[in-house]
Order: structure tokens, then sequence, then C-alpha cells
């Protein structure tokens, strides 16, 4: 993957990838303060098409099921690769069948914790923004 540097130039950029089978190492936690912090990475959501998605459109897929975005980043998504269908960037307008794979990537970050509690029964309560 490039990147643009501020001068406008490409570079390359190594991406850390982040999936339930390749886990976090202690090369992706940054020690600040004597706190842990995670690295910015990416993380692929995995599922399967179930047969009530079938016949569906895959930006109507996401819109209606993972109603957490609006419609038109699920429209984005697709466009730039970001969702995939069985490893393929596919148009907006495809139709999913049942047992293809679909793939959603994503950059996350760990957000500082403001402020933590612990309490007598060693329950952690933490508040991030």
């Amino acid at each position: 993957m490039k990147r643009k540097t501020r001068e406008g130039d490409e570079e390359d950029m190594e991406i850390v990838w982040q999936t339930p089978a390749n886990p976090p190492e202690p090369q992706d936690y940054i020690l600040h303060n004597g706190r842990r912090h995670v690295r910015p990475y990416y993380f692929e959501f995995i599922s399967h098409v179930k047969n009530r998605w079938a016949g569906k459109t895959i930006v109507d897929l996401f819109a209606e099921e993972f109603k957490g975005r609006p419609y038109d980043y699920y429209v984005s998504a697709v466009k730039c690769g970001r969702i995939q269908v069985d490893g393929e960037i596919v148009p907006v307008s495809y139709i999913v069948k049942r047992s293809q794979k679909i793939s959603h990537f994503l950059h996350r970050s760990v957000f500082e914790v403001i402020k933590f509690a612990i309490d007598a029964a060693k329950i952690v309560g933490m508040n991030r923004p």
C-alpha cells in the first residue's frame, strides 16, 4: 500500500493486518508514560452470507444489517475495496449468494483511557472517549 507524504510523494508503508488468524504481537504496542497503548491497525471483519442475506446487493446488505454507518459509507467502502466478496472487489450492484465470504477492512485505533476505577471485587471499569 502507498501513502502520501506531506510533500505529495508516495512511499511504501507497512500495514499491520490483524485477524483472528493473525493476533497482535508485542511490537504492536507502545509504552508511553508507563502505560501500554495499542498502535493503530487494520482489522478484517469476516462473515459468510446467510440465507436471509442472499439476493441482496452488497451495499443494501451492509446498510440493513450493520446500521452503525450511513449508506454512503458502504457505497464508498465497496467502491474502494474495503468491502470485498470472496477476496475480490465487486461493484456496488453486486448480488450476494449463499455461503460467500464477505470481508470488511477497517482502520482501528484504541483511544487512551481517561479514567478507571478498581472496586473491591477486582473489577476494572474504564472510560474512553
